[in-house]
């Protein structure tokens, strides 16, 4: 009986138990992650920049129509970035991630990306939504990062910004 427990002992050694194996897979899941979200932001950062700007635009005509209250992104070249205000000029907090609703273009450990200009007419460089969700302005958005250039343009009735390159 004794050299059977033994046998059953260095068997059970030989490999990774199941604890182990799990830790192992779960410690290159993150190695991977964290890869990813590196080489995605600093690859393409102006794809980003464009990404991040229409789902802010986006997420700020949804928040009009849902509370029936008028919304505004504010683009403020000079700091290089964009945010969401309500009618009073406070920030907006969105509901789900309790963060202020705002994309910092210069961030530090990124590539920039410069907001060049926006330009919405009579609003200058913000973006009104009405309570129903819909823009009181039409308007363009010029996005740069080295030589390359992006226009995103919004016009009246429009559900979304379109994209000029």
């Amino acid at each position: 009986m004794d050299s059977e427990s033994g046998n059953r002992r260095r068997a059970r050694r030989r490999g990774l138990s199941h604890v182990e194996t799990l830790v192992l897979c779960v410690a290159l899941l993150l190695v991977g992650t964290a890869a990813v979200i590196a080489s995605r932001d600093d690859g393409r950062p102006l794809q980003v920049a464009v990404l991040r700007t229409c789902e802010l635009v986006s997420r700020a005509r949804d928040l009009a129509a849902d509370f029936r209250t008028p919304q505004f992104v504010v683009f403020d070249p000079a700091r290089e970035r964009i945010g969401v205000v309500d009618q009073d000029g406070a920030a907006v907090i969105d509901p789900i991630t309790r963060n202020a609703l705002l994309v910092e273009l210069a961030n530090p450990g990124r590539p920039a990306v410069d907001l060049v200009s926006a330009d919405f007419g009579v609003t200058d460089a913000s973006v009104a939504f009405d309570a129903h969700g819909l823009p009181l302005t039409a308007g363009r958005i010029v996005l740069a990062h080295g030589d390359e250039r992006v226009v995103l343009v919004l016009d009246l009735g429009a559900d979304a910004l379109r994209v000029l390159e």
